[in-house]
């Protein structure tokens, strides 16, 4: 379970950096953050 915490909170880090250059990134990290929901 931990690693893949540390796996998910390094996928946001680097949505979180590309989301500050392409506002279109801001839809995905939606997505993204829906389906770690569902797999957790």
């Amino acid at each position: 379970m931990s690693i893949y915490e540390d796996q998910i909170e390094l996928v946001r880090e680097r949505f979180q950096e590309m989301s500050q250059s392409k506002p279109s990134v801001r839809c995905l990290e939606q997505q993204v953050d829906q389906l770690v929901v569902r797999i957790v």
